[in-house]
């Protein structure tokens, strides 16, 4: 069969297959998912959500996802591609404007350290001869990210209890460090053919599981502390809770035979689960009181 304008819904299925790779692979779903996860951590917490914050970290990721070989470039070669690429420029630009109007002076130190440990995973400035991307450093750097971008700092900048901020960025570092591990596990065989130490090369596949069931299973227990502590809401306390048994069950079918859309879909995937669920029953609580019973 012949792919042409005279087949309408082979073109039309071309064409969205051609759109779903440019959004899963250049990595637009996972920016989405983490500034769902940070606009989550706003409501969670029972803060006023700052949009420009939440919309510089959609922006953010894509651009450290797509272009961290950028870090590595001297300053002439930097500024070589980017005249080469004036839509990086833009998005530089956009992710910085954004930045600049959301940011909290006092605590840009926590995105500082978020950015020193970037550099470390893909190895550049001081880090030039040293990596953070094996080992146990790889999906620990990776939790540690996360949680201070989408947990950390939003928490800071309200000025919370530093216990209960040091207590919730311990649950998000283990949950992101618990996806980290299990995306490791798709890439086993391409990390043993490149003698690339990760925890699964090191200590196996069902070990690694195992591992990052744990980590899941001490993210729970910090969030029924939260929950019993007051600091976070009960749909919230909930919406984690769902999200930690679809990650265990995802987990436990994890293999290095799936596909990598399995990992760049529902793995990443379970970044932005939270949200959903949240927006879910948000969307559920609006039609049976405002719709169906008028309260």
């Amino acid at each position: 069969m012949i792919l042409s304008d005279k087949n309408p819904e082979i073109t039309f299925r071309k064409w969205f297959k051609y759109f779903l790779d440019i959004f899963i692979h250049r990595y637009i779903y996972l920016g989405l998912c983490t500034a769902g996860l940070t606009y989550f951590t706003y409501f969670s917490l029972a803060l006023p959500i700052d949009i420009l914050y939440v919309a510089s970290i959609l922006s953010g990721t894509f651009l450290i996802y797509n272009y961290h070989s950028f870090f590595s470039l001297s300053p002439k070669m930097l500024i070589n591609q980017l005249i080469k690429s004036p839509l990086i420029i833009l998005y530089l630009i956009s992710t910085v404007f954004l930045l600049v109007l959301s940011i909290s002076v006092t605590y840009v130190w926590i995105l500082l350290l978020a950015l020193v440990i970037v550099m470390g995973y893909y190895s550049v400035g001081v880090f030039k001869n040293y990596t953070f991307r094996k080992s146990w450093i790889k999906p620990l750097s990776i939790g540690i990210v996360y949680a201070l971008i989408t947990l950390t700092y939003p928490a800071a900048t309200a000025h919370l209890p530093w216990l209960l901020i040091l207590s919730l960025t311990l649950e998000r570092i283990v949950f992101i460090a618990a996806l980290a591990l299990i995306f490791d596990v798709g890439d086993v065989e391409k990390d043993r053919l490149e003698v690339h130490p990760t925890v699964p090369t090191l200590l196996g596949v069902r070990t690694s599981i195992v591992i990052a069931i744990l980590w899941v299973v001490l993210a729970c227990i910090v969030n029924i502390y939260a929950f019993s502590e007051h600091w976070v809401k009960q749909i919230n306390f909930y919406a984690l809770l769902v999200t930690y048994l679809v990650a265990v069950i995802l987990f436990i079918s994890a293999s290095p035979l799936h596909r990598k859309s399995f990992y760049l879909v529902y793995v990443d995937g379970m970044i932005g689960l939270p949200f959903i669920i949240f927006l879910f029953a948000q969307w559920m609580q609006w039609i049976l009181f405002e719709i169906i019973f008028h309260i």
